[in-house]
């Protein structure tokens, strides 16, 4: 009888034993299956912010493919001379005439090669920003400083300011202040 009762207490441990050991495989597998996840979310977080990041690189891209170059060449008719300095050391002197945009200063920078997608210019002397960027491209730019992998989309508009409802960039190098011949440096933006 003795005998009957070792094995059912043997029995009962290894019973015991094997509950428990199914626990610990289920609570690993669990963990497994969180890291998984976790592991894809943050690849699919990834794989979303870079696809933000190549629309807005895709949007700048087609607006430089628009661009005409004979447009913003230096001419000696045209009394104002601009010297656009980029990060880099390399130059681009361009010319337009007084009442030309000053938008097309944005326009004129973003068709050298090493400008970079965004940026800010300054007149060097006194050093002040020009606002020479259009709306739209400082909507993407402060969307694409805004975000990051693991954080949702950013607001794809920015507030305006009341400096910014004047539409500074449609005024002219006239009412911008910028005559003779000037240096502008090209701040890029990361």
């Amino acid at each position: 009888m003795k005998r009957k009762s070792l094995s059912l207490d043997h029995i009962a441990a290894d019973r015991a034993l094997r509950n428990e050991q199914d626990r610990e495989y289920r609570e690993s597998l669990e963990i497994d299956k969180a890291k998984r996840k976790e592991r894809l979310d943050k690849e699919r977080q990834q794989q979303e912010f870079e696809f933000r990041t190549q629309q807005r690189l895709y949007i700048i891209t087609c607006f430089r493919a628009t661009l005409n170059p004979d447009d913003y060449q230096q001419s000696p008719a045209k009394s104002v001379v601009i010297q656009i300095r980029f990060p880099g050391g390399e130059r681009l002197i361009t010319s337009f005439t007084p009442e030309d945009r000053i938008e097309k200063l944005f326009e004129a920078a973003h068709l050298h090669p090493d400008c970079p997608f965004f940026f800010k210019l300054h007149a060097s002397y006194p050093r002040k920003e020009l606002h020479a960027i259009p709306f739209w491209s400082q909507n993407i730019a402060a969307a694409h400083q805004g975000d990051a992998p693991g954080l949702p989309p950013p607001e794809n508009q920015i507030k305006m300011s009341p400096e910014m409802e004047k539409r500074p960039w449609l005024r002219s190098f006239g009412e911008a202040g910028l005559k003779g011949r000037t240096v502008v440096l090209l701040e890029a933006i990361d």
